[in-house]
């Protein structure tokens, strides 16, 4: 348990740790070293409070627990719910999801809407798919080869603390659950090759053993005796072993590779010190919080959860209900082993991995939710067997096999409920569809639990139940008699208490004898087809024994290789679960609740104490009514009705004290909603306040984090044309190691780069976790005038047009456009801008700005201001190098001042290149043109200050310095120039955050 723990938390310690600087280049962090856990800076979190690599591994812990396995369709289920609902975030929102994680939900969610279609699905119920059919038929392989990210391997943990006792499973498993959102074979073959390393340490491997470059040959037998991929093999053998850490190349970047790579050297070189490992992690800089989540997992799982530093665990939000989570997957994956080793040692037959997920368990199963009662909420478990127990007297002759062939369960709705005003309260009854289109209706007897809240309706076609337990046993074997007549009582004769069955002191036999009169017509058939299925069985196994012995009298086999057939099926197993009886053994005619008294203690306690630990969080009210349909978990999504409330009077009188108490409150009523310590002091002039909590709204919307923006830089095509060769993988690797967060570029560009091969493009972009920013033209590129300066304003708007359609299939985060001519009139340019917003409007999705820009409509300050004036929902790309060299001078008169600052604030893209008033760029900005430099670095700051009030979280910039002719002279580096105002800007930004944080 303690490396179990420390697994987990290490994950999230490491995510933690990092969050506050995430994104930061290395360079900063040389300069601004991390030394603590604390909170602020880029998501703006509490200390302690993590991002998506928790949240997401919560997702994967919980869909574990609650499927009680693997089910990759449930594991997208709960990462949709952590992106659309906040569902298990520290903040109560999505606040950071990387674009292929992003990308597979999306896919995800439009499969789930097809699949839906298809096979007569409610929307509404389609998250909660049981049905093993069609969880078999729907593709869960939501991404595709070439994506690599690291967010495959960010959230694992979970999976090899589940299956650890099996690691061939933990490995493949551990593989899948990157592959569905990551699909390139590095993500999977990182995924089996980390999770291998995670079970190895939770047996107790030492350290120089999990190091080993010949770890992978000594556990070839957990991986399949399967090669890996070249690039982790690589690792696998020790790549990571460098002294020189990130100047020799290790990089705590987003590629899976990089990733793991880092993990690793970190590892290596913690000097057996989780904090001291943490730290170097989250120091390397880029993607902070994930390389030091992915050391996490490991180093947690081999130091254990004791020497993890104690003053970080105080600080972990919500850490009980990650240690009750914790105990819990132990306890599910250990009754999991159990179930699988109990399978796998007594079968008759060869057990083949592809039949495991035929095997259930052998104890009653029963789902679980919260429900409302007249005492309260309350959870209740419920079952196929309580439902036909607790049916309407009206089917009261029909046995539990017809009974699910006929019958199902469904929620009550808007057009049951008219039916139910006439309805008895308390005993099950057929409700009166006749005149209506509606299936046969009946509820349900009020001691179900969900009398309530459900109905069961008749299906228009019946149909073929599948018996999931083990096999009803055969009839003739004396040995296993009673089993074989208490199977055949359950399923095909009526009853409502096991006294129906059975009279006391009466065998089963004899109870068969008697009631077998009440067997229908159509159930012998089928108890006879059960026989005729197990005599060909038999003739099977006999003819198999046959061949196999005339075989070894003729070549002498050695009888060790022969099958052992003797025991056909699982009829001899003599400790075969007393499945039905125990079932049965549990009704009680007067109340259910027995049942639930008697759970057992462990799994109950862990139960109740994550489900208290989530109800006191308050982070999932969204999801608030959590339901069964068919057996199916299901939540309904309501409105939030809390939102608003009606002020009075008395609350202007009682706003100064609240707001006089609320800071000081806050922290401790967040301690006390984790941890379940009552620390909180009431004062004697509380009373008041006391009168307003009651209406203030507790909705999770209200949870609301305030963020610090942060910024995220683009690498302009142009200007990169002597770093283009063959394979643009070489130009996007370099841009992705140097620090680049996307590239901008044309379609032409795009085009250019790929050699018209879009996938390929869309796939290298990807893989190196590049974002796009398309760059629009409404006619040529070039700035010198040409013939384009004779277009109509019809003729641009129909290039952009085109131009639009055609981008959308590159999904850019933003699109900048190179809008207009600067000969046109003022009605002319309205003309545009009036179409050109339109156009844009189609696209809600897609934010696009115009560019500032010599030779386009915006050439200088003056017609900006009046057109943004004009149209209050144009934005602006600021490229103000434009205008110096337009108006000659710099733009630091008092009016100039005052223009630009109305300027800027329509400014959602930033060109940050420094010109002058001769040249729209220098070739040293801080040598050359130092006014300019300064002019420019406050026009930047007042954007960014801009986007601070706007809420924005994230402020684009593009470093954009080219060649001759915008170069002063031919001898300048643009490569290196754009690389070093890159990292000035990164600084700049981050001073400026430190300056402003206030």
């Amino acid at each position: 348990m303690d490396r179990i723990q420390g697994s987990m938390f290490g994950l999230t310690l490491g995510d933690a740790l990092g969050a506050h600087v995430e994104f930061r280049p290395h360079g900063y962090l040389v300069a601004n070293p991390v030394k603590n856990l604390v909170g602020g800076e880029t998501w703006g979190l509490q200390q302690g409070q993590f991002t998506d690599d928790t949240s997401m591994a919560l997702c994967l812990a919980i869909s574990l627990i609650a499927r009680q396995g693997f089910v990759p369709y449930d594991q997208l289920v709960r990462y949709k719910w952590w992106y659309k609902h906040g569902y298990m975030s520290s903040t109560g929102q999505c606040f950071d999801i990387g674009t292929a994680t992003k990308d597979s939900i999306l896919e995800f969610e439009k499969r789930q809407k097809m699949f839906a279609q298809q096979h007569n699905i409610p929307l509404n119920e389609i998250d909660f798919l049981s049905d093993r059919a069609l969880l078999q038929v729907f593709n869960v392989q939501c991404s595709q080869q070439g994506v690599a990210g690291n967010g495959a391997l960010m959230r694992l943990a979970p999976v090899p603390i589940f299956f650890f006792r099996d690691p061939v499973k933990a490995v493949k498993y551990s593989g899948i659950s990157g592959q569905i959102t990551h699909g390139d074979d590095r993500a999977y073959d990182a995924c089996c090759y980390y999770g291998a390393l995670i079970v190895a340490a939770l047996n107790g491997a030492k350290k120089d053993e999990l190091l080993s470059e010949k770890f992978y040959d000594d556990h070839l037998d957990w991986f399949g005796h399967r090669k890996l991929h070249s690039d982790v093999m690589t690792i696998a053998q020790g790549s990571y072993k460098k002294e020189g850490g990130y100047d020799e190349g290790i990089r705590g970047k987003g590629y899976i590779i990089n990733a793991l790579e880092a993990a690793m050297w970190v590892f290596w070189s913690d000097k057996n010190s989780f904090e001291k490992g943490a730290l170097n992690a989250v120091n390397l800089g880029d993607d902070t919080d994930t390389t030091a989540a992915i050391y996490g997992q490991l180093a947690g799982a081999y130091y254990g959860y004791q020497k993890l530093p104690k003053n970080w665990l105080d600080c972990i939000y919500a850490k009980n209900f990650i240690r009750c989570i914790s105990s819990w997957i132990v306890y599910e994956g250990e009754k999991w082993f159990r179930n699988q080793t109990t399978l796998g040692s007594k079968m008759s037959i060869p057990f083949y991995e592809d039949e495991e997920d035929e095997a259930k368990e052998t104890e009653e199963q029963f789902l679980w939710w919260p429900t409302q009662t007249k005492n309260g909420n309350r959870y209740v478990m419920v079952n196929t067997r309580l439902d036909y127990q607790h049916r309407s007297k009206h089917p009261t002759e029909l046995c539990l096999y017809d009974f699910v062939s006929h019958f199902y369960k469904k929620m009550i709705d808007k057009s049951d409920r008219h039916l139910l005003k006439n309805a008895n309260e308390y005993e099950g009854e057929r409700l009166h569809t006749e005149g209506t289109k509606m299936n046969e209706r009946h509820t349900i007897e009020s001691i179900h639990p969900q009398s309530s809240s459900h109905i069961i309706i008749k299906h228009t076609t019946p149909v073929v139940p599948v018996l999931l337990s083990p096999q009803i046993l055969r009839r003739e074997r004396e040995e296993t008699r009673e089993r074989y007549c208490r199977a055949l009582l359950t399923l095909f004769v009526p009853w409502r208490s096991v006294h129906d069955l059975y009279a006391v002191n009466q065998t089963w036999f004899d109870a068969f004898e008697i009631r077998k009169s009440l067997i229908s017509s159509n159930s012998l058939k089928i108890i006879e087809n059960i026989q005729l299925l197990h005599e060909c069985k038999h003739d099977r196994d006999e003819h198999l024994r046959q061949v196999l012995g005339e075989a070894q009298n003729d070549t002498k086999i050695d009888p060790i290789l022969t099958p052992n057939c003797s025991e056909e099926d699982q009829n001899t197993q003599e400790d075969y679960p007393e499945q039905l009886f125990q079932m049965l053994s549990f009704v009680n005619e007067t109340t259910t609740n027995a049942y639930y008294a008697s759970i057992g203690n462990q799994e109950q306690r862990y139960l109740n104490d994550a489900l208290q630990a989530i109800d006191n969080t308050d982070r999932f009210a969204l999801l608030n009514n959590y339901r069964n349909i068919l057996n199916q978990n299901s939540y309904h999504i309501v409105d939030d009705f809390n939102t608003f409330v009606v002020a009075h009077s008395h609350h202007a009188v009682m706003n100064t004290e609240w707001k006089r108490d609320f800071e000081t409150r806050r922290d401790k009523a967040k301690n006390f909603l984790i941890s379940g310590e009552d620390n909180l002091e009431v004062r004697d002039d509380e009373m008041q306040i006391e009168v307003v909590t009651a209406e203030i709204p507790t909705s999770p919307y209200k949870a609301q984090t305030t963020m610090v923006p942060s910024v995220i830089v683009f690498r302009t095509i142009w200007g990169a044309e002597n770093q283009f060769s063959p394979d643009i993988s070489i130009l996007f690797s370099e841009l992705h190691r140097l620090g680049f967060d996307g590239i901008e570029a044309s379609l032409n560009e795009i085009h250019r780069l790929s050699k018209n091969n879009d996938e390929i493009f869309m796939e290298t972009l990807s893989k190196n976790k590049l974002e796009l920013i398309a760059i629009c033209y409404t006619n040529w590129a070039d700035f010198v005038p040409g013939t384009w300066q004779n277009l109509t304003v019809d003729e641009h708007l129909n290039n952009l047009k085109r131009e639009l359609e055609q981008l959308m299939k590159y999904n850019p985060i933003h699109i900048n456009i190179h809008g207009g001519q600067d000969n046109w009139t003022l009605e002319q340019q309205e003309a545009f801008f009036q179409g050109a917003l339109e156009l844009q409007g189609k696209y809600p999705n897609v934010t696009s700005s115009h560019e500032t820009h010599r030779g386009r409509s915006l050439f200088n300050p003056t017609l900006t201001l009046h057109l943004i004036t004009r149209f209050s929902n144009l934005r602006l790309t600021a490229d103000f190098s434009h205008w110096l060299v337009v108006c000659e001078r710099l733009l630091n008169h008092p009016s100039d001042i005052e223009r630009m600052r109305q300027i800027v604030s329509r400014v959602d893209h930033i060109h940050a290149r420094v010109g002058s008033v001769q040249h729209a760029q220098v070739n040293d900005p801080l040598i050359n043109a130092p006014k300019e430099t300064e002019l420019m670095q406050n026009w930047w700051q007042m954007i960014w200050t801009e986007h601070m009030k706007q809420g924005k979280t994230i402020t684009t910039l593009t470093p954009e310095y080219g060649p001759i002719p915008y170069a002063m002279s031919s001898d300048i580096d643009i490569w290196k120039l754009t690389n070093q105002e890159m990292e000035r800007q990164r600084n700049n930004y981050q001073q400026w955050i430190i300056q402003n944080q206030d």
